[in-house]
């Protein structure tokens, strides 16, 4: 019993079967498997809510649009074959595993007017073939990963406790695929090679563990011209790895296969989680996690266009699945720098944009009015958008399901208004410290609003707790300053470091709503677009967006 244990923490700590051999001496060898299927069908009824201030949603309405779709399967699978060996002593056991893996993703777009078509929506292969794509409407995209590798893991411990290192080498292809027009299709693929090692412990039916993922891709950039018999046996064979028929034609002017681009990426990204889960298989799991990654992206157009893109991320999220039932939700940061430089080889130039991108998102697939109504004020908690008519939408009682529903915020600053955060060519300090006093005003509103005393409840989950328990705007603006400083000094010197500065920005922004509440706020002079939205299958679309340029008042104020 104590071997079967060790081997089944050997087997990816969660396996779908285990055997343990004895082979003497207290050493067992066994083996493992492990099988996951996931989906989540995204269904958005795209028809409007009437044009007045705070509207209700209405449900199952008539269809005024049609319905924007898309589709997201995923499959895992592990095989492992494990030996271990059992200490008496000290009643602990030592296990070692190692087997093949393949791990493959994909989420198709488009849009349906009935939903009577839906399933042949499902029924869409991935648009490998010539044939295949003649059967997707123009716009319709999807994208797509397949991935196979080895996977190692090596742990010890004593029941019903385990720790180890677990780690996956796999390669593979990305790929993104859009039908332009009637015949033309765009198409990226980059060979993608992906290591990751997990660090974690577990008992029972629980883990805690901090990943670290290592990601390097090598691609290029297509569209092809199907309308001709020598461009579809190009594009069919780019699609299987083979590019040499797709280059060459490429080089021939007025062939109808046009290289756009070679491009190149590397990842870094590092998170910690808690994860629970039924045993064998995850039919019913629970996870919520914290992260951030760093990005260094290149393109090279045929044009002699050099794009070079720095960005970090950070997300926040937590999720769960009940057998075929989805709950998702995430807060995250997108920011960094994008360089362009193009012109004569004697004279070209570089321009330089920075952006900012905030989004909260909350999607599932099941749910009534009370859980949408938490989520939107959820959203707005933790935004500080409490009494914004940007955010007011009330939901109706429904007796049933409400399918898939989402509630999504976005807020995208502008190049000059992360140029004024930075401090290139202003004083940061001195426009932060601004902000920092705008952000302590709207942070005391919302603490009286909410009756943040001593007194309350630190257990309570509601919108009072969020708006006391957040960290304090000094704290945020602390965070804030320490990662502006380190954009500054990597900017132009060290990629990582840059993109790492711009992940902490985004958490720190996130850690307060008065804080983010004041950037809000600043946009509007500062250069931002801000959207709203409250959507589903079975509720027409809340949709809100708003946008605003830059003008001197955002730093000489």
């Amino acid at each position: 019993m104590k071997m079967a244990f060790a081997l089944l923490c050997a087997s990816l700590m969660t396996v779908n079967s285990a055997q343990a051999h004895d082979i003497g001496n207290d050493m067992s060898t066994g083996y493992g498997w492990y099988l996951n299927y996931d989906w989540l069908n995204q269904i958005v009824n795209n028809t409007p809510t009437k044009n007045v201030m705070c509207p209700t949603l209405e449900v199952d309405s008539a269809l005024t649009t049609d319905y924007k779709v898309a589709l997201q399967n995923s499959f895992y699978a592990n095989a492992t074959a494990s030996i271990g060996k059992w200490f008496p002593r000290n009643e602990v056991w030592a296990a070692f595993s190692i087997g093949p893996m393949v791990n493959n993703f994909g989420i198709t777009f488009g849009k349906v007017r009935t939903l009577k078509e839906l399933e042949a929506e499902k029924n869409k292969k991935l648009p490998t073939t010539a044939r295949e794509l003649s059967k997707w409407d123009v716009k319709d995209s999807a994208y797509w990963e397949s991935q196979g590798g080895v996977s190692f893991y090596l742990g010890t411990g004593t029941e019903p406790i385990g720790v180890g290192v677990f780690a996956v080498a796999t390669g593979g292809w990305a790929n993104y695929l859009e039908k332009t027009a009637p015949n033309k299709v765009y198409v990226e693929r980059a060979k993608k090679y992906v290591k990751s090692i997990s660090v974690g412990a577990g008992m029972f039916y629980t883990n805690v563990g901090a990943d670290i993922v290592m990601e390097k891709a090598k691609g290029f950039n297509y569209e092809f011209d199907l309308s001709r018999p020598q461009n579809v046996e190009a594009f069919e064979r780019f699609m299987a790895g083979e590019t040499t028929k797709a280059y060459d034609l490429s080089r021939i002017e007025g062939s109808g296969v046009m290289k756009i681009a070679d491009t190149t990426l590397s990842k870094f990204g590092k998170s910690f989680g808690v994860s629970l889960s039924t045993p064998f298989i995850p039919i019913i799991s629970l996870r919520g996690s914290q992260g951030k990654d760093y990005n260094h992206e290149e393109e090279l157009s045929v044009w002699d266009e050099h794009v070079v893109k720095d960005y970090g991320v950070y997300t926040k999220q937590s999720a769960s699945r009940l057998v075929g039932l989805h709950y998702k939700r995430e807060r995250s940061f997108k920011g960094g720098m994008t360089s362009n430089t193009s012109g004569p080889i004697l004279a070209k130039e570089t321009s330089v944009k920075f952006y900012g991108q905030f989004k909260h998102a909350y999607q599932s697939d099941w749910g009534q009015e009370n859980r949408l109504e938490n989520q939107i004020e959820f959203a707005k908690d933790i935004t500080g958008f409490s009494n914004e008519a940007e955010t007011c939408v009330n939901v109706p009682s429904v007796s049933s399901s409400l399918k898939y529903n989402q509630v999504i915020l976005q807020m995208n600053l502008s190049d000059e208004y992360m140029r004024a955060i930075i401090g290139l060519g202003n004083n940061s300090n001195e426009f932060l410290n601004k902000l920092q006093a705008r952000a302590t005003i709207i942070d005391g509103n919302i603490k009286s609003m909410n009756d943040c005393s001593s007194s309350y409840d630190p257990n309570n989950a509601s919108g009072q707790d969020r708006a006391c328990r957040g960290n304090s705007v000094n704290g945020a603006f602390a965070g804030i300053k320490k990662a502006v400083a380190q954009i500054k000094s990597s900017m132009g010197r060290n990629s990582s470091g840059f993109a790492a500065g711009m992940a902490n920005l985004g958490k720190a922004v996130w850690s307060n709503p008065g804080v983010f509440k004041a950037f809000y706020e600043q946009g509007k002079t500062c250069g931002m677009e801000f959207s709203f939205e409250v959507s589903g299958q079975r509720i027409n679309r809340f949709y809100k967006n708003q946008k605003y340029g830059y003008t001197p008042s955002c730093v000489n104020n």
